[in-house]
């Protein structure tokens, strides 16, 4: 039971982990960020709607608040976002496979973390048990 809830907690991180990176992927090549119109992104935005297969599994309420504070964050933001990127337009092309090898150096660590949890769940099972964990032979 213990390892099912380790591994379980480990998916739902991962899970959100991944939906992280997926927003921040749909945000850099989503809207054009050279247009210099603060609208754009806002349209964008807006017209941006989620897969039909993927809302019967999300709570709609909860997306849409989560659109709507992306719109104002994007709104407060816009300028900072555009001045930066007009001066480092290499930023923007290095940026999708940046975040992707921080999703998988983040991933990693993640499953890392469930085989630690995992052979803790063991050792602390071990222990309660009073069997004490025989070396292995060289």
């Amino acid at each position: 039971m213990w390892h099912a809830l380790v591994w379980a907690l480990v998916a739902l991180v991962l899970a959100l982990w991944s939906g992280a990176c997926l927003t921040l992927h749909a945000l850099l090549t989503g809207p054009d960020w050279t247009q210099h119109d603060p609208q754009a992104w806002t349209r964008w935005l807006t017209d941006w709607s989620l897969p039909v297969w993927l809302t019967g599994w999300l709570p709609m309420p909860a997306i849409t608040a989560l659109q709507a504070w992306l719109t104002a964050w994007l709104a407060d933001w816009a300028p900072l976002l555009e001045a930066a990127l007009a001066h480092l337009p290499a930023l923007l092309a290095w940026g999708v496979p940046l975040l992707w090898l921080g999703w998988g150096v983040g991933a990693a660590m993640l499953l890392m973390t469930g085989v630690g949890g995992s052979v803790l769940v063991v050792a602390l099972r071990s222990v309660r048990a009073g069997v004490t964990p025989v070396p292995a032979e060289r």
